[in-house]
């Protein structure tokens, strides 16, 4: 089993991937936005794509497949976004 830091923080990375999908869950629903600040969904994707990068050097795999679902979740609610 990897290191106990990469596997916690693997943790934070996959939940956080599931909160975003929950949120594309609810633009589909409601098919509107509203109330929304673009800036702060490229700013959490831009991170994603940099820890993606950054947990690979630390050789953190753990880290790194779990931040790919915050990669594409971020990216699947960017395009929703526009899209709606």
């Amino acid at each position: 089993m990897g290191n106990v830091p990469d596997v916690i923080n693997s943790g934070f990375q996959l939940a956080g991937g599931f909160f975003v999908l929950n949120h594309c869950r609810a633009l589909y629903e409601h098919k509107s936005v509203k109330g929304f600040s673009i800036l702060s969904v490229l700013f959490f994707f831009t991170l994603a794509v940099w820890n993606v990068y950054y947990f690979n050097m630390l050789t953190q795999m753990f880290s790194f497949y779990c931040t790919m679902l915050s990669v594409l979740a971020n990216l699947l609610y960017l395009v929703m976004v526009f899209y709606y």
